[in-house]
Formats: C-alpha cells, structure tokens, sequence
C-alpha cells in the first residue's frame, strides 16, 4: 500500500538517505493524521480536508527545512507605496481579485521565493511569466543555502534588483546546495527590479488593498498545525492544496503572529512557513520601539533570537513583558554569565561562531551551566553515578546537538557470520580487558557540527583492529573521504551506519587522516584515488541485539566494538560510540567507551557505562569489521 499509494501516485522514488522503515513510519503517521482531521471535518469542527501528498513520509529534519523565513528588520516599511495604502476602500475595489486569471499560470515549484516578481513581470508587459531561478539565488547571493536556517524576500529583492536572476530554464532549481556559484553571470535580468519593501504590520485592510491596486505580495504563514502541510483545498508542489494552491480566511489574522516579539523558536517547534500571496510588515511605531530595546545592547539583528532566548528561560509569555523589562532580562543574562563564557571560550580553545548570535550562545551556556550544577548537587548526594562539566558542547544549540546523532542500522546486515564460535561458544573470558592499554593511544577526535559518529566510531574500531593484527601502532584513518566518497552520507545529512562504512572501504580502500583531513563539514569527493588501503577488511556483522553477555565475550575475544547509545537525558547524548573494554569497579561491572566529542568530553574523551542494566541501550546495535 505504502508503495502504490504514495510513491506512484506522487512519482516518488525511495529516498536511499532516510530507510524505508523510517519512511514507511512517517507514511503510517500522516495517515493517521489525515483520518481523524478528517474525521472531525466530516462534524463541521475543521474547515478544510487534508489528503497525502509529496510530504507525506517526510521526516521532522525534513519538514524544518521548508521554514525558512526570518524577517528583515532594516527593510522599509510603506516606502513610496503610501499612496496606495492610505487609499480608501471603495465600491470600485473588486470583491475579489485572482491574479491567476490575469496572468497564464506557471507550474506551482517546491519552495517559491521569486514567485511575487514572476508575476509582477507579467503584468508589467503583459507576456507569460517567466520562471526565474531560485537556484541561482541560493548559490550566488551569499544569503542562505538550502540547508540553512532562513532568510527573507527584501534581501532576495535587493539582491535581484543589484545582480539580476537568471531563468529556472537556464539554472534549474536542484532541490540542494551548488558546489559554487557559476563563474559566469550572462543571462541575468533584473526586470527593472529597483527594491522591496514591508507593508504595514498586522494590517489586513492594507494587504487587501495592496492586492488590489498594485498586484501580489510575498507573505510568512505560521501554522504549527501538522495538518496544514496535509491541507487538500499553498506552496510544495503541485500535490499540495488545490493543486498548489491554498485559501487562508481573511478578517481573524489566520495563520499569523500578533506581534515578531511572541515568535515562539523554541527549539523549531513554531513554524514559520513562507508562501507567495500576502505578506506582513511592522508599523514605524513599534520599529521604533524595537531598535530602542536593542540599542541597549548593540544586538539589534538579533531580534528573533533575543526572543527565543526569553522564551526559553523564563516562564511568564512575552506579552506579559514591557520592552524595560524585556531588556533587564537580557541584561541580567550577560551581567550574571558573560565574564564566565568568555573564561569558557579561552579555556576550550574556541571562537565565537558567527553562524548563531552570541546570545543564543551565551543563553545555551547558562543552561549548561545551571544543568551541571543540578547535577553535580545531586551526585553529592549520592543521587547520581557520574559527575558532568563543561565542555565543546556546552554553548551548542539543540539543532547542533541533533547533528551528533548520525546513527541508522543497516536492518539488512549479517548477525553473527562468522563469529558464531565465538559468540556461542563456552571459552572462558577474564574479568576485564582495557585495549587502551594494549595498543598505543592515537587522540580522541571530536567530529563537530557533523552528523559522522557512525563514521568516526567505525573508523576508530578498524583503526584498533588493524593494530592488533599487524601489531604496530594504529593508523589514522580518513573520516573525511568516507563521507565525502562513499554515498554514505554527508556532514548534514541524516546519519548511517557502521556495516555500510566498513563494507565500503573492503571494496574501495580509505585514507590516511594525514593525507586526506577532517574538515568538519562536506566537500567534493577528489578526483584522485591514490593512497587508500583495505587493511583485508572484507566484510562487517552485527551481534545479537541487547545482549550484554555476548559484547563482553566480543571484547575479549575478538577486539573493539562499534556500539549505539542512547539517553534523553541532557547530561549525555545519543551517538555512536566505540566500546575499548570491560571491567569491573566496588562490584560495579562497566563498558569502556571512546567517543568522537573530543577530549574534554568524560576521561579525556572515553567513558564507562554501566554493565548489566541495559544502560544507554549499549549493545543494542553493535557490529564489528570482519578480515580475511
């Protein structure tokens, strides 16, 4: 069903970066969804029917990304449009208006941004619209990339209207990121573009009157609804609505924020959703308001994130705030923590990062912060195993912590093989074995920002093995050109697993780290091919899931294990790890673990995890590489 019904009906093929578990689970999802909104439209108590479309097995990672959209709060508001907008409503304003019908229809894309020039350029002269390409913006503007976090249409405006765009015919939208922007710029128009501007905020006399007098306008939507992305009667293609089409209800704000100051970016959960029809501005008043709150801190481009930071911290809503309490908060944040991040940021050997404002960094350290020493106070007590500390992590945002997650099993790999004997059989084992102690240490690496631990930790297990073959001092391996070669996946992509790694360098070899470094981040994969060795890895197995017993014997017998953990709670993340060894503590046995978070990170970055109790779900995906 799951085949015939989505994936013909929509022309979809399997997408080999998400397993089709994972898929077929978000399709079992969204029908369910769409059966009781339907349900309840079926009483009169929903206004629209939903239906399947081309999102239907997409995972939350995916959908995210269709809410790109974070105003430009510099833009002119009004401009030379006053004249329209101070209009008054007449009887000689239509009572409706359908801009469709003026202008032959172009197909509706995935993802419009330059849909509101497309169609003022058709009314201008009067020709069928041209698509223009969004591809071209995205690559060469320098504003955002396809996996970025956002951007707005004034930018894309000025942008155009300074460099001209090319047409989607000649730069078809790829649905990713470009390696670069194309050397050449011929073939750009910018169609007498001169600028953009906002409309009024909170205004929909002043959108109805714009879309009557001068034509469409390009709107943010917000809708936290699932079934809004299912909404039958638009914008993600063609399956999408009445066939990309969409009608929001005018005179209640449907599908808007009262004010940018309740933005709710906790943790991506509110969506900013982006369409091509009516859009909102802020009046001068509250502009006015807004830079005098942010010149008290020199962030004013900061804005929407000073906002999640107050979310995010304090319980009382936003609208409860006056803009002199607003910044004591932000205030009392820097007074009570700064002088500690910067302490912080020296010790760790770290930079601010650009790519999140400094206070979205510094509220993620005062969080860790205040979660530590919870912590510890409770470790005091004897409430806790483990203390926790500060370390790479500890100003990262929940999405970069997302990242460190890159583990999906390969549901289709070999249990056992050909380590049945050792697995079944009754060779005694000793009591504890520590191969850190056998094989010279090469240094804990930390993958970053990156979805690779599945890599590093497949990596680090064959780097260890070869060792303990060839009895010499491990080598270190290219973490960079499995993922930059092998298909596998990439820096943010969605994860993978260990069978997959090592069955892909038992066919094509891998690197040295010395020739070929990590970058933290995705590249081309090179031309040449020279310098990557197989070791004699042929193969790769899984042991029998959740047995304990069995790992252990694994460990002593056989040599380092490719493992999965996982915990909700903060004090530790779900990743892919490898297991070094076994031993026992006070009648405490333990795991041994080396994980890629660098060495600040637990002891100099490995850990002990408690045996026995299932903790962290610790063999419940383990594998290991198999040799001649």
């Amino acid at each position: 069903d799951f085949s015939y019904i989505l994936l013909s009906s929509t022309g979809k093929k399997h997408d080999p970066s998400v397993p089709e578990p994972i898929r077929l689970l978000k399709f079992a999802q969204s029908l369910k969804m769409i059966d009781e909104h339907n349900q309840r439209y079926s009483k009169g108590l929903e206004t629209y029917k939903v239906d399947l479309n081309e999102m239907s097995d997409w995972t939350e990672e995916e959908k995210e990304r269709l809410h790109g959209y974070y105003p430009n709060l510099t833009a002119k508001v009004e401009g030379n449009m006053s004249k329209i907008i101070g209009k008054k409503l007449s009887n000689s304003v239509p009572n409706s208006i359908d801009y469709r019908k003026k202008i032959a229809a172009l197909p509706v894309k995935n993802q419009i941004t330059l849909g509101a020039v497309e169609m003022y350029v058709a009314l201008k002269t009067k020709k069928p619209p041209v698509a223009l390409s969004v591809q071209d913006v995205m690559d060469c503007s320098g504003m955002e990339k396809c996996n970025g976090r956002g951007g707005n249409e004034p930018a894309v405006f000025h942008w155009v209207a300074e460099h001209g765009v090319k047409t989607d015919k000649s730069y078809p939208y790829k649905e990713a990121d470009s390696i670069s922007c194309p050397r050449t710029t011929s073939g750009r128009l910018n169609y007498r573009l001169a600028g953009a501007m906002y409309l009024p905020f909170d205004d929909e006399e002043v959108l109805r009157k714009v879309l009557a007098f001068y034509g469409p306008v390009s709107v943010s939507l917000h809708a936290s609804s699932s079934s809004f992305r299912a909404y039958r009667s638009g914008n993600w293609g063609p399956t999408w609505g009445e066939k990309g089409y969409g009608r929001i209800r005018a005179g209640v704000f449907m599908c808007a924020n009262d004010n940018y100051l309740k933005i709710a970016f906790i943790n991506n959960l509110t969506l900013i959703l982006h369409q091509t029809t009516i859009s909102a501005g802020r009046t001068l008043k509250e502009e006015k308001n807004f830079y005098r709150l942010l010149t008290n801190l020199m962030k004013a481009f900061f804005i929407l994130h000073l906002a999640s930071f107050l979310l995010l911290t304090y319980a009382n809503p936003l609208n409860e705030l006056d803009h002199d309490e607003l910044s004591g908060k932000i205030h009392t944040l820097y007074q009570q923590h700064y002088s500690k991040y910067k302490t912080y940021l020296k010790k760790m050997g770290k930079k601010h990062d650009p790519s999140v404002p400094e206070p979205i960094r510094l509220l993620k350290f005062a969080q860790s912060l205040k979660m530590i020493d919870e912590h510890n106070q409770r470790y005091s007590k004897g409430l806790e195993t483990y203390e926790v500390d500060l370390n790479e992590m500890s100003d990262w945002t929940e999405e970069e912590k997302g990242r460190l997650h890159g583990y999906y099993p390969d549901l289709t790999a070999k249990v056992e093989g050909n380590l049945t004997k050792i697995i079944r059989g009754n060779t005694s084992i000793p009591a504890s074995r520590d191969y850190t102690k056998e094989i010279a240490a090469l240094p804990v690496r930390r993958q970053g920002r990156c979805g690779s631990c599945f890599i590093f930790s497949a990596l680090g297990a064959l780097e260890m093995h070869v060792a303990l073959r060839t009895k010499k001092a491990p080598i270190q391996l290219s973490v960079q050109d499995v993922m930059d070669c092998s298909g596998v996946s990439k820096c943010k992509g969605i994860g993978g697993n260990g069978p997959a790694v090592f069955r892909w360098i038992a066919k094509n070899g891998v690197k040295k780290e010395k020739d070929y470094p990590y970058k933290e981040n995705d590249s081309s994969c090179p031309k040449k091919k020279t310098g990557r060795e197989k070791y004699g890895l042929v193969d790769a197995v899984y042991l029998p899931p959740n047995k304990e017993g069995i790992l252990k014997r694994v460990l002593a017998l056989y040599g380092p294990v490719s493992v999965s953990l996982y915990s909700s709670s903060p004090s530790f993340v779900a990743y892919r790890s490898v297991a070094v060894g076994y031993g026992v503590e006070n009648n405490t046995e333990y795991f041994i673990i080396r994980n890629s978070w660098g060495p600040t990170w637990g002891q100099k970055g490995y850990g002990r995890i408690r045996a026995g109790v299932f903790m962290c779900g610790i063999g419940r995906f383990s594998n290991v590489p198999i040799f001649k």
